[in-house]
């Protein structure tokens, strides 16, 4: 709808909405209450019409980006049956052959919004139909398939849309999983003027469709319009970096444990597959930090900021009794209301007469994690940290710095302003609540506690709610912009 139209019937809708706030009697609720709902309506479909704010902004100011989920969340927006269904049938014009189009093309066309007064998914019925009835165009493959399987499916989609084009695809091993070869395999099929592109359903398959090269804009244009991104190829250097990590954690084993010890953790870090540590993991070091917690493995230690000092002297003496030949440290005595940072300089200070000392490791938290190395191992560890992929750091001092770096960061992606506009329509829908407020005691006054009047009350009091927490949001996020420009002034 255009904006236009929108606030044209937004400001018709308001003036008799206020009309009928000041006059109403309780006498004839519908059309008391009716203009003021269709108000309401009318201002809650903006979120559909004016991008302001996102749908789920509604309910929470969601500004800043999220911190490093597996997977973001993938959906454009939500799109109207007729325009899937139509797009779609683009879709299958580009991609098929003009004999497959003649099973295709039918089946979209009688597609309805529901089957026996449900609705459905029509993304899956499509791919149900095509695997179905071997007309293949949209193939969706769980991500822990065969690489066999991809070959094959490709091999269909060339004889069937593409004149029996055979291409001959990279050789693979098998322990290699789908997105170890989808970058080869794209390459083999660039040979031929073809690639596919994958469809980001935000879930663990693989969807996808084959197309010409030159049609790859148009492809993700329609991809748009059906309401998805197109997910990018996973290179193998995503699998590249994480066997790296692996190494570097391997290494870091070798040097910070015993050899008994080491041969309890290698195994488990030598069976860890991409794939799957990532689908259960949010960083390298979580999973590895929960099983040498489980197995009580003394290795790398995770301490929260507030744990007591005591835990702490424990950890100590496990790592220095498991990994080095029982050495027995006194450390110095600490005060109760003490925490790690307080204490932290002076521990180390202790190791390091007996050549050990501390690296902690900076994983953007308020918390420690740490492992005991010799201090000779002080550039090694420090590389092999770096290369897992984190800071490394062994004084308070240093901390801080990396905390200044790692804010510096932070700032950095605070959006460049605040949203004025959706400040304003929040604090105009706050002004408005007074007058619901006021018809809800008139008609307390006139029925007492009837339907109507404990449904307007409780729809006033959601709006008092998502006004104020919108506005308070809104301020929050000018007072994060204005700490930006300060910060930058200073620097």
């Amino acid at each position: 709808m255009n904006k236009k139209i929108y606030y044209t019937i937004l400001a018709i809708l308001l003036p008799i909405s206020i009309y009928q706030v000041i006059n109403f009697s309780f006498e004839n609720y519908f059309w008391c209450v009716l203009p003021i709902g269709i108000l309401i309506v009318w201002l809650w479909s903006r979120k559909d019409i004016i991008d302001i704010i996102d749908i789920i902004g509604w309910f929470t100011n969601k500004k800043m980006p999220p911190a490093r989920p597996i997977k973001e969340s993938t959906s454009i927006q939500d799109v109207d049956f007729e325009t899937q269904r139509k797009t779609y049938m683009e879709l299958a014009k580009l991609c098929c052959s003009a004999e497959n189009q003649a099973k295709i093309l039918p089946f979209l066309a009688n597609l309805k919004e529901s089957q026996d007064g449900n609705d459905y998914d029509i993304l899956d019925t499509i791919i149900e139909f095509l695997t179905d009835n071997d007309c293949l165009f949209i193939v969706s493959l769980d991500w822990k398939q065969e690489v066999e399987d991809l070959q094959w499916y490709l091999n269909a989609i060339l004889e069937k849309n593409y004149n029996g084009l055979v291409v001959d695809f990279p050789k693979y091993d098998d322990g290699d999983f789908l997105h170890d070869v989808f970058e080869r395999f794209n390459e083999a099929l660039k040979k031929h003027d073809l690639q596919f592109s994958l469809i980001d359903t935000q879930s663990d398959e693989y969807v996808f469709v084959v197309h010409k090269v030159c049609d790859r804009e148009k492809v993700i244009q329609l991809m748009h319009r059906i309401g998805y991104y197109s997910l990018p190829i996973p290179q193998k250097s995503d699998v590249e970096i994480f066997e790296t990590q692996q190494k570097a954690c391997t290494e870091l084993t070798k040097l910070c444990c015993s050899v008994e010890n080491q041969a309890k953790i290698l195994p488990f870090l030598s069976n860890l597959k991409y794939e799957e540590y990532y689908t259960t993991y949010n960083h390298f070091l979580e999973g590895i930090i929960e099983f040498l917690d489980k197995n009580d493995y003394p290795f790398i230690v995770h301490f929260a900021w507030n744990q007591e000092l005591e835990d702490l002297e424990g950890f100590l003496h496990d790592i220095l009794a498991t990994n080095y030949d029982g050495l027995i440290i006194d450390f110095p005595k600490y005060n109760e209301d003490d925490t790690f940072a307080d204490v932290l300089d002076d521990f180390n200070h202790c190791l390091k007469k007996h050549d050990l000392q501390m690296g902690f490791i900076e994983m953007d938290s308020t918390d420690y994690v740490f492992v005991v190395h010799k201090v000779c191992d002080k550039e090694k560890v420090e590389q092999l940290i770096d290369n897992i992929g984190y800071y490394y750091f062994e004084t308070g001092e240093e901390h801080a710095e990396i905390q200044k770096r790692i804010e510096e960061e932070r700032l950095a992606a605070i959006p460049s302003e605040y949203d004025v506009k959706s400040f304003l329509f929040w604090l105009v829908i706050l002004l408005l609540c007074p007058f619901f407020t006021y018809v809800t005691y008139r008609g307390f006054l006139k029925d007492g506690f009837s339907f109507w009047v404990i449904f307007i009350g409780i729809t006033n009091l959601g709006f008092y709610y998502w006004s104020i927490v919108s506005i308070v949001g809104e301020f929050s996020l000018y007072r994060k912009w204005k700490e930006r420009s300060n910060f930058s002034k200073q620097e």
